[in-house]
């Protein structure tokens, strides 16, 4: 007989903390009752008050068990108790449901809520005292979705929800409103209390005021079955001091075994996990600490912030991670069983985490590539690995959260500027963004070589009311720009911008010259040149998608493009000019194929199947000059080619790696794959690349792509003699 999904998985999740059905987003909770429709499983027929129970306290919000239009309190009768800050749980081996308390704005509360499913919503909630006793009036948190329709959201009714609470200390009593007591009061008295029935009469929803509101539930409260079944909360204390919280890049990577697999990416010194077995994946964040010698995965369900400042909340989860290598030794534990392993110390501590069972995942190997290049006397070998210390440097939650483009110059020996083009500005919640927007450009100063020390600042233009924008904006008022590559020269910086309108058209490109380019980047002195070589329509002709600097002068590369070729229509082209006369354009020459001409008109194609974005630098472990590009602009596939000139002739391509994350989602590609020889020792090359939708709500919901993500090559050189 086939065993129920949801009852194997929790079966298996007190072992592994997983669960079946997909994680609900605050949003969609308030969706759900909001509209106070009929939900799907509230028939006409049904009992709604027995299915409220019955699926417990977040499913009580879902089935709406009778809102309001309006709220409970008033300044008079509104109250706030600090002693409902923290985190409350509900069940005993696997709790059921978890109740976050943290300060809201004046006397209310944020509050979100998980069940044991991990499905989650976020409310206002307020207390409120009515003759002597206390109620709590529920509310919808604000809807952050930048995926849906302004129009969509104005057509959403936020409604109120009741609970009676019963007692906060020693245990968090809550009940709420009873739909059949109310149901078959308005049947008796219709007057009783002001209300409207919804879809075809099966929806009761309150429209009195607020006076009338708090005379109907204090009468409820003195009523016999007015209020459902008592649902009781325990109290989780902190787990443990702040400063307990560690990070080590050893947990970041891919785990597998006969459970499931498991992948661990770092997020701002924390760790999004995701748990994946036949039932689907799960996600979770998580902290590492250290408590009485002993290292733990502190793992948290839905959007709850696992450190409020001075102490690490009690998780739903505590993960003992016994080893690392060569295999990954956990051992899970939840509900009571981790409230008892959280008192214990020394070897009291050791002795029972020893018998909790285990679960042995086998590491996986990085999704890298080796292979060899052979060009002429050239033998070399090369292999290509992911960088999770550089993915973790770049990973933030708020403010800049992730951008494309990802050019990189190097202002000094220890401060790289990075240079995004389309850019996501707000918070990351749930790995989905919220309260997001998109604008043109970033930059971002990088100070330190070494990831696990290094330090990242991110710049943009702020407009008078305080919404973000970009960090630099064409002269001529047109449109927008989009980041290209640029060098410094002769004691300034200059950078090169696609200039762009509707829907990403180029018009034209410009080259941005910036006086003082060691200030801070919000005080540069800035001047724009607009680019006279280009063609910008169905096969486009433009420079400055790679910059570099050798000898006695500056390459600047760029793209020429015949579609009729098919895939491989984009053919990279050179121009170059001296360091002191990059913004002279009469000074710049273009290489023909033999030669170096003043007319661009005759420019040469350098190899086709070139990318939009690319780069090109001297390798100094294998003396050539190496070209770095996703194949055709858009593919899975990095590819390199190697030339003993700036200029070719090139050898043929070489794929040094196939980007995973184009399989994580149908609508996913990859792109903008580029070199940064500044940040790379010399036998090595780092690299980035980007994931992206072609479904832009998509990209808004999984925070894990649209972000810069890293590779390190290296050379190993055969002996030639």
């Amino acid at each position: 007989m086939a065993q129920d999904p949801a009852e194997s998985s929790l079966e298996f999740g007190h072992r592994c903390g997983i669960g079946w059905p997909p994680t609900y987003g605050g949003v969609k909770i308030c969706v759900e009752y909001i509209l106070f429709g009929k939900p799907k499983d509230c028939r006409k027929g049904t009992n709604m008050r027995t299915q409220c129970i019955g699926f417990g306290l977040l499913a009580a919000f879902l089935m709406g068990c009778v809102p309001s239009l309006h709220r409970l309190y008033d300044d008079d009768t509104v109250t706030f108790d600090p002693r409902l800050i923290g985190r409350w749980a509900q069940g005993n081996d696997v709790w059921t449901n978890v109740l976050t308390f943290e300060q809201g704005e004046g006397r209310s509360y944020k509050l979100v809520v998980v069940d044991k499913d991990d499905k989650t919503g976020r409310f206002v909630a307020h207390l409120v005292r009515l003759e002597g006793m206390l109620f709590m009036d529920v509310f919808p948190g604000e809807i952050t979705d930048p995926t849906m329709h302004d129009v969509y959201k104005r057509h959403l009714i936020p409604g109120h929800l009741f609970w009676k609470v019963d007692s906060i200390e020693p245990q968090l009593k809550l009940a709420v409103t009873n739909s059949d007591t109310i149901s078959t009061m308005i049947k008796e008295d219709p007057a009783c209390i002001w209300h409207e029935k919804m879809d075809e009469g099966d929806q009761l929803v309150l429209t009195a005021d607020t006076k009338d509101l708090q005379k109907f539930v204090v009468k409820l409260a003195r009523m016999d079955k007015g209020f459902g079944t008592i649902e009781e909360f325990v109290r989780l204390g902190p787990l443990c001091p702040a400063q307990a919280v560690k990070f080590d890049n050893n947990l970041v990577g891919d785990w597998s075994g006969p459970e499931g697999y498991l992948t661990s990416t770092a997020s701002d010194k924390s760790y999004d996990l995701i748990w994946s077995d036949v039932y689907g994946p799960k996600s979770y964040r998580a902290v590492l600490v250290d408590l009485e010698q002993a290292r733990f995965w502190a793992v948290f369900r839905g959007p709850v912030q696992p450190v409020d400042g001075k102490n690490v909340h009690m998780p739903d989860m505590l993960v003992w991670i016994e080893q690392t290598e060569p295999m990954l030794r956990l051992h899970i534990a939840m509900g009571d069983e981790m409230l008892e392993i959280a008192k214990l110390k020394g070897s009291a501590l050791r002795q029972r985490l020893e018998q909790l069972p285990p679960i042995e995942l086998k590491r996986q190997a990085l999704a890298g590539v080796a292979g060899q290049i052979k060009h002429g006397a050239l033998e070399a070998k090369y292999s290509v690995e992911p960088m999770p210390q550089y993915d973790a440097l770049f990973t933030r939650e708020k403010g800049w959260t992730g951008a494309d483009g990802a050019y990189s110059v190097a202002l000094s020996d220890t401060v790289t500027l990075w240079l995004y083009m389309d850019t996501w500005i707000g918070s990351i919640v749930n790995r989905q963004h919220k309260d997001a927007t998109m604008i043109n450009n970033t930059i971002a100063l990088q100070n330190g070589k070494d990831p696990t020390t290094a330090s990242v600042r991110f710049f943009w233009q702020t407009t008078e009311d305080g919404k973000p924008a970009a960090f630099i904006t064409p002269a001529d008022g047109v449109g927008g720009f989009w980041m290209s590559h640029g060098i410094v020269a002769d004691g300034k910086l200059y950078l090169f911008l696609d200039q762009i309108v509707e829907e990403g058209v180029p018009i034209a490109t410009w080259l941005v010259v910036v006086d003082n380019p060691q200030d801070e980047p919000l005080k540069w002195r800035v001047k724009q040149y607009k680019v006279p070589f280009g063609r910008y329509s169905k096969n486009g002709l433009n420079f400055g998608e790679a910059v570099m600097r050798e000898g006695d002068f500056v390459y600047i590369y760029g793209n020429d493009e015949d579609w009729k070729k098919g895939m491989g229509g984009r053919s990279m082209i050179a121009a170059r000019v001296p360091p002191d006369k990059i913004a002279d354009f009469e000074k710049w020459r273009f290489w023909n194929g033999t030669d170096w001409g003043a007319d661009v008109n005759k420019v040469s194609g350098l190899f086709d199947g070139a990318g939009a974005e690319c780069s090109v630098s001297f390798q100094p472990a294998i003396k050539k000059y190496v070209a770095i590009y996703t194949e055709y602009g858009m593919s899975a596939n990095i590819m390199m080619r190697v030339s003993d000139t700036p200029v070719g002739p090139w050898s043929k391509p070489y794929k040094v790696y196939k980007c995973p994350e184009y399989k994580l989602h149908r609508t996913y590609f990859c792109y903008a794959g580029k070199g940064h020889p500044e940040l790379s020792e010399p036998d090595e090359l780092i690299i980035t690349y980007v994931c992206g939708s072609t479904d832009f709500g998509q990209m808004a919901r999984d925070a894990r792509i649209y972000r810069p993500r890293f590779l390190k090559m290296k050379f190993d050189v055969k002996d030639r003699h």
